[in-house]
């Protein structure tokens, strides 16, 4: 009987816990852009996210990737590369091979929903690690996965 009580315990905080991060990660859905220097855009799809990616008003990267980790080809400066995107909570984890490099990219909205941070973080190679702020430049969307 207790381990039953527990049980359901953990069940109804685990769901309270996925509904809070699906609120977290349905913030990310939108134009964000960081001093009109890059911008990016979140489109929701039916089982992932479509990503644009702009630097001084020039297309950088457009592509679709799932949110199930699988690998996804694309192409980022004119470059082949393979994504694969999943969600971590309430951030939206991209891992970028291109050649010998791999970043791993972190979404996250903060406070309000009106910023986003992203975090690029160098695995392998000569990327470079950085954190960059974004302000959204539209209204929130409602987002689904």
């Amino acid at each position: 009987m207790r381990l039953r009580i527990l049980l359901a315990a953990l069940l109804s905080v685990s769901a309270v816990g996925l509904a809070e991060d699906y609120a977290d990660t349905s913030k990310l859905a939108g134009s964000w852009d960081q001093d009109g220097k890059t911008t990016w855009k979140l489109a929701p799809t039916n089982d992932g996210v479509h990503f644009t990616f702009m630097r001084g008003g020039q297309t950088v990267a457009d592509f679709e990737c799932n949110t199930s980790g699988k690998d996804c080809p694309i192409k980022m400066d004119g470059k082949k590369a393979t994504v694969s995107v999943y969600f971590n909570g309430p951030l939206l984890v991209m891992m970028q091979t291109r050649g010998n490099d791999v970043v791993k990219w972190r979404f996250g909205a903060l406070g309000d929903g009106n910023q986003m941070q992203v975090e690029m973080t160098a695995i392998t190679g000569n990327a470079k690690s950085e954190t960059l702020h974004y302000k959204r430049t539209d209204a929130p969307q409602a987002a689904s996965r």
